[in-house]
């Protein structure tokens, strides 16, 4: 739904635009034909901008839109939901995905292309506990209560990717090159295992006091780092003869 109205936005507006340009040329070509000069001049001009603003509000809507927009809420029981769980080891999740993608096709010539695309998205997902301070606690085969082992997190993927491939024939070749950039960004809070677990064999060590396994994690729960990739091409397909052909190239 949020994607329909993103479009639908975009359109109404590049519409708006377009109508403000293409009514003062056709007031000048009214004019124009009134005073008797220029009206094959004038009549050029009118359909050649025409084009071009429709042709840019139809890049417009098809770059400005979202390919992938989803968002999940689950709320107090979106893990640890086993039977031997209580409700304080559960927790709520919070799930999103949004993205932009677009590309740019251009006729360069007779015998050239290039096709230039890009894509902008995002990922984040947040995982939270019900008990945020307790120690988690578990008495084997009876049940599971307090703050969960793991559960409290907070994770952000970006990518960013640009593409670009150009084909161009030349006599019996087509020549086709390109590149790729993509470049990704992770940052995750991570705090599983910060808040220690006891585990009891039997009810009466609980009572007693004397857990049969302890575990707690101290480190820094913060990680953020890049990844970025490139690769490229170039290639070759040689027409020969009628019944032959030869294809070659490098990759990176």
């Amino acid at each position: 739904m949020r994607r329909k109205l993103i479009q639908l936005g975009t359109t109404l507006i590049v519409t708006l635009c377009i109508w403000g340009h293409v009514s003062e040329l056709f007031d000048h070509w009214d004019n124009t034909f009134r005073t008797g000069y220029d009206i094959e001049y004038s009549t050029v001009i009118v359909v050649v901008v025409a084009g071009a603003v429709i042709a840019l509000a139809h890049l417009l809507v098809n770059v400005i839109r979202s390919d992938a927009l989803t968002n999940n809420r689950e709320v107090g029981d979106a893990f640890n939901t086993g039977g031997l769980v209580d409700p304080s080891g559960r927790g709520s999740s919070f799930i999103e995905d949004q993205g932009i993608t677009g590309s740019i096709t251009s006729i360069l010539s007779n015998t050239a292309i290039n096709s230039v695309r890009f894509q902008v998205s995002t990922r984040g997902a947040v995982l939270r506990t019900a008990d945020q301070t307790a120690p988690s606690i578990s008495i084997a085969g009876l049940v599971d209560f307090g703050r969960p082992y793991n559960g409290n997190e907070n994770r952000r993927e970006n990518h960013y990717e640009l593409n670009d491939v150009a084909s161009a024939a030349k006599g019996r070749h087509l020549l086709s090159f390109g590149g790729d950039l993509d470049w990704i960004r992770e940052k995750v809070a991570s705090y599983d295992g910060f808040g220690a677990v006891y585990i009891f064999p039997t009810l009466d060590t609980f009572l007693s006091g004397q857990p049969d396994e302890y575990r707690q994690v101290f480190a820094n729960p913060n990680t953020d780092f890049t990844a970025p990739r490139y690769s490229g091409f170039l290639q070759d397909h040689w027409t020969v003869t009628n019944h032959l052909t030869i294809d070659g190239g490098l990759r990176y």
